[in-house]
Formats: C-alpha cells, sequence, structure tokens
C-alpha cells in the first residue's frame, strides 16, 4: 500500500509540473496544437488582448461548409501592454483591414472577439496599437 501512496503522488508532481510547463511552450506558437494544449490545461487563464487586423498576409482554407475559413497571425497585446502572437481564425468573411478587436484568448485559443475602438483600449495598448 505504501508503495501505491508514493506512486501516486509521483504521478501527481509531474502531471502538475507539465501542466505549469506546457503555458511557456505553447506562448507565441501560432499552431492548432498550441491553442488544443492551452484549452485543455485548467492552470492557463483566460484574458482579453487587443489587435489590430493590419496583418498583410492572410492564410484560407475551405471548410466542412463550402465556405472558407481565414486565418491571421497577429501580434496582440494584454491589458499591460505585453507582447504576444495569435492565431486568430474567422470563418466565411475576412476581416476589415486596421480593425481594432478585443480577443478572449485561453493562451493560444482564441474563445471569441468583437470590435471596439482606440477609446476603449487600456492605456498600455493605445500607443501600441496606433
Amino acid at each position: 500500500m505504501k508503495r501505491w501512496g508514493m506512486n501516486l503522488i509521483g504521478l501527481v508532481v509531474i502531471v502538475g509540473a507539465l501542466l505549469a510547463a506546457t503555458p511557456l511552450v505553447t506562448r507565441d506558437q501560432t499552431t492548432p496544437g498550441a491553442a488544443i494544449l492551452d484549452q485543455l490545461n485548467p492552470l492557463v487563464p483566460t484574458r482579453t488582448v487587443y489587435v489590430r487586423t493590419d496583418c498583410p498576409s492572410v492564410e484560407w482554407t475551405t471548410n466542412a461548409h463550402g465556405g472558407r475559413d481565414y486565418r491571421y497571425r497577429l501580434v496582440s497585446y494584454t491589458a499591460t501592454g505585453a507582447r504576444r502572437r495569435l492565431l486568430l481564425t474567422v470563418t466565411d468573411a475576412p476581416l476589415a483591414k486596421n480593425q481594432l478587436l478585443a480577443v478572449r484568448a485561453k493562451g493560444q485559443t482564441v474563445i471569441g472577439w468583437h470590435k471596439t475602438t482606440y477609446a476603449h483600449l487600456p492605456r498600455a495598448v493605445q500607443h501600441r496599437l496606433r
């Protein structure tokens, strides 16, 4: 019984270390795998980041419904002004150029987004998204 308990404690420590380390590995990785790891990890917080849709190259693929999925690799900023890269996928219609968006993200997983104005951006973000 003693050995079983030690094995369980060892397993919990290993799983905890992996969960704590994955956000360091997935940060700024704009791949679907990084998004899935962050989505499944309970230690990754959900935050609002801010982007401008000035991406010069947009990738698109045909989706299952016959429309298109547009993928934007964007530079986003947290409310404190910290920079990070993010992959934003939009279905059926491309985003307008130079639009400001507030994106709700859990690590690299985009949960949702909405348009915003310059006045509604945090001060630390305003000078970065001029």
